[in-house]
Parts: structure tokens; C-alpha cells; sequence
């Protein structure tokens, strides 16, 4: 910059341009770290999204979107699923996508990321999920 330029501008130049919230919001992910071998973590994961009954579509070899399924009230009293029914419709809305990734030899990490809705139901739903999984 020249030297008769303001102060704001040069600072403005070296700082990084925001995200709207909107798109950070598209950014929240957990993160588990693991050595059992791929092929067992994806079992444990379909294991766990039966016992807490999710629906789930699978992406690729390693990689799936989930999400909690609706429940009628007879079933919502169940050994591991406890709702309360103010936040199931916002569970129900929320759309979590799982990937797992080789981190070194013998270390894998599963991506929990939220794919859509709302951030408290989103960790509300981790918390379920991330509570049932044995990794």
C-alpha cells in the first residue's frame, strides 16, 4: 500500500473475509478416533444406528447420511431409546452424514458432520449416536 493510504485498509487487506453464519453453519462436525479395522467400525456403526432406529443411506464404501427415524409412542419407551416428545420433531429433522478416514497405520477417525437442520438437535442426536457406538 502506499503510505498515504488509510490505516483500516491495510488492516482490512490482511484480514480473512467472513463466512456468512448461514454457510458455517454446514461446517459443524465430531470427530472419533479408532484402531479397530474399518470393515469392524462399520459394523459397529450399523449396529448402533439399528439399536437407536435411524435410517440410513449408504454413499460409498466408507462414507453414509443418517438420520433418526419417527417413532410411534408405543416404541418410544424402548431399553436404549429414551425422547421426550419436544425435541423428536427436530431429530427428526436433522440429516447427519458419517465417514470414516485412515489416519496412519492402524488409526482410522469417523467424521461426524451435520448435512441438515438445526445445531442443538444435531448434538443431540451425536450425543445418542456417539454414546451407543462401542469404537
Amino acid at each position: 500500500f502506499p503510505s498515504n493510504a488509510p490505516q483500516h485498509s491495510r488492516a482490512h487487506a490482511r484480514t480473512p473475509a467472513l463466512l456468512p453464519a448461514s454457510r458455517l453453519s454446514h461446517r459443524v462436525s465430531l470427530l472419533r478416533r479408532s484402531s479397530m479395522a474399518p470393515a469392524d467400525m462399520m459394523l459397529e456403526i450399523f449396529r448402533a444406528l439399528r439399536v437407536l432406529r435411524f435410517e440410513w443411506k449408504i454413499v460409498a464404501q466408507y462414507s453414509l447420511k443418517c438420520r433418526p427415524c419417527p417413532q410411534p409412542p408405543s416404541q418410544a419407551l424402548d431399553d436404549h431409546v429414551a425422547i421426550d416428545g419436544s425435541g423428536l420433531t427436530a431429530r427428526c429433522k436433522v440429516k447427519v452424514g458419517l465417514q470414516l478416514y485412515k489416519i496412519q497405520e492402524d488409526s482410522y477417525l469417523l467424521d461426524v458432520r451435520k448435512v441438515d437442520g438445526e445445531i442443538l438437535p444435531f448434538m443431540d442426536v451425536c450425543a445418542m449416536l456417539l454414546g451407543e457406538l462401542k469404537l
